[in-house]
């Protein structure tokens, strides 16, 4: 009679389980994940606007005119200008104004301004031309930034 030796390994039962409780614990992570991904893009759009908006601030102190960024939340998108057309009526026009630079915003879901046609003008004292603020929703709308901007002092930061 021949005697079984202790062999080393895991039986099949042993994987199977194994395989499953991790696949148990991959499902259960996968929402978070997907929610830290949303939070993200969310901040990375945020943080991509403000550099914009101080940038033009700076460039309105720099040269002297008046430039601003026009959000397109339809189209999701925004368009940094100098506002050479009449540069008191503090109104972007497609045709007239010079575009700069285009900002891209496909990564939120629905976004909203409270400036007059989602226009931000910075004049050549750095001030703004009204005071507002740029909300930014996540794709699946589960988390918001609001950007503010004070028109005394053309200040801009994050209020949420």
């Amino acid at each position: 009679m021949k005697l079984l030796r202790n062999r080393a390994g895991f039986t099949l039962i042993e994987m199977v389980i194994t395989v499953v409780v991790l696949g148990l614990i991959a499902a259960m992570a996968v929402p978070d994940f997907m929610s830290a991904m949303q939070k993200l893009k969310l901040n990375a759009a945020t943080r991509d606007i403000i550099s914009d908006l101080r940038w033009a601030r700076s460039g309105a102190i720099a040269t002297r005119q008046q430039i601003g960024l026009n959000f397109d939340f339809d189209n999701k998108s925004y368009a940094v200008f100098f506002d050479t057309d009449n540069p008191g009526n503090f109104e972007f026009v497609a045709d007239e104004d010079s575009v700069v630079k285009t900002g891209d915003l496909s990564s939120l879901g629905i976004g909203s301004s409270t400036f007059a046609d989602s226009t931000v003008i910075f004049k050549p004292d750095g001030t703004c031309h009204s005071s507002g603020q740029i909300i930014c929703n996540s794709s699946d709308n589960a988390h918001s930034r609001t950007v503010d901007v004070l028109a005394s002092t053309g200040r801009i930061k994050i209020t949420s």
